[in-house]
């Protein structure tokens, strides 16, 4: 796709080209890229506006700088990467919707708060408690180490509150009726 303005974009620079002057670039994926200026005007009868001068002609020089080596090094040094790997699969019906269950596992650590924050099927570890009725310690603590037996039970019981109706989506989020 050729590199464009949106909407939005020129929405924004003409915002910005009222308060005194924007100069613009967009780029795409194909490192294309289009440029714009827009500034404040003032006119005898239309009072002020904003002028956009598009498709201005863009020269860019690269300077490369003697202290990017020692940025890279920093980063290596600072940067942890994580690494997971697939620890198995866990059958049941919502198996397509449930990535965060568990089915990579950091090397070192157990599941993450984010991770098991989302609970077996999305719906949220509180509410899955709640139509459940397990309490909240136990069910994190049979997510986080995994326990693949109790969690499918749990599931089962998730999809079938689904399958009648007592639990539902709105809005692309699953939530008690």
């Amino acid at each position: 796709m050729n590199v464009f303005w949106s909407s939005t974009d020129t929405e924004t620079i003409k915002s910005i080209g009222k308060n005194g002057m924007c100069a613009a670039t967009v780029f795409n994926k194909k490192d294309e890229m289009r440029s714009a200026i827009c500034y404040k005007t003032t006119h005898q009868l239309w009072g002020d506006t904003t002028q956009l001068v598009d498709d201005v002609p863009t020269v860019y020089e690269y300077i490369p700088d003697a202290r990017i080596p020692e940025w890279d090094a920093e980063f290596v040094a600072c940067v942890k990467e994580r690494k997971y790997e697939p620890i198995g699969k866990l059958l049941g019906s919502s198996e397509a919707h449930q990535p965060w269950l568990g089915n990579y596992k950091d090397k070192k650590t157990k599941l993450s708060k984010e991770e098991y924050d989302w609970g077996i099927i999305g719906l949220g570890v509180d509410v899955e408690c709640e139509y459940l009725k397990v309490p909240r310690k136990r069910y994190v603590k049979d997510i986080v180490e995994n326990n693949t037996s109790t969690i499918m039970a749990y599931d089962m019981k998730l999809q079938a509150g689904i399958d009648s109706g007592e639990l539902v989506y709105h809005n692309n989020i699953l939530g008690g009726r």
